[in-house]
């Protein structure tokens, strides 16, 4: 699941902040289950 802003206007147009949250989990008993929760920060820069 992901949740994302991206700021439409002032210094900071075009910077993004990305919520991302990651539930994995494997059978077959190898007992690797994740949870992750993620911040990503960027900038969407257009070619043209």
């Amino acid at each position: 699941m992901d949740l994302s802003y991206t700021v439409q206007n002032g210094p900071l147009k075009n910077v993004y902040v990305q919520l991302r949250n990651i539930n994995f989990r494997s059978g077959g008993g190898l007992n690797r289950d994740v949870d992750e929760n993620r911040l990503l920060v960027g900038y969407r820069l257009t070619a043209w």
